[in-house]
């Protein structure tokens, strides 16, 4: 891994620390639980898998380090089987306090098996996480 696809997650990273003391985000405190989820998750991790998985690794390692395991969602293994997955999103980042969007090198240019950039497909996840994010849930 070159330091060069570091720098934007990282970026990203301190520019979501930043508005969480600014605003005061209370990550301590309790949220409404989804559908099996922990009521207590309060950071939501959206990255993709073949651009910041690494990045994506070590920021829920230390996020659980500080938070607990309940409080941090980061990848499909939070969602229960047979949840809607779509909802199960929608419901998450609506109760979470901080959302981090992680963007890698290729996260603009990822492209779906067809060539296409998979940022203007509406079935993109990522996409969608942060339409949801940006809507308030």
């Amino acid at each position: 891994m070159s330091i060069e696809s570091l720098i934007l997650p990282l970026i990203g990273l301190l520019i979501v620390a930043y508005f969480v003391f600014k605003y005061s985000v209370n990550l301590n405190r309790p949220h409404a639980g989804a559908l099996g989820a922990s009521p207590e998750s309060v950071a939501f991790i959206s990255y993709r898998r073949e651009d910041t998985s690494e990045v994506a690794g070590r920021i829920y390692d230390r996020l659980v380090h500080a938070l607990g395991p309940s409080r941090v969602f980061k990848d499909v293994d939070n969602i229960p089987p047979g949840a809607d997955f779509r909802q199960f999103i929608a419901t998450s980042l609506q109760n979470c306090s901080v959302c981090l969007i992680l963007v890698g090198r290729d996260w603009v240019d990822a492209r779906d098996e067809q060539g296409n950039r998979r940022l203007f497909a509406e079935s993109d996840f990522v996409r969608t996480e942060i339409e949801l994010a940006l809507r308030g849930g």
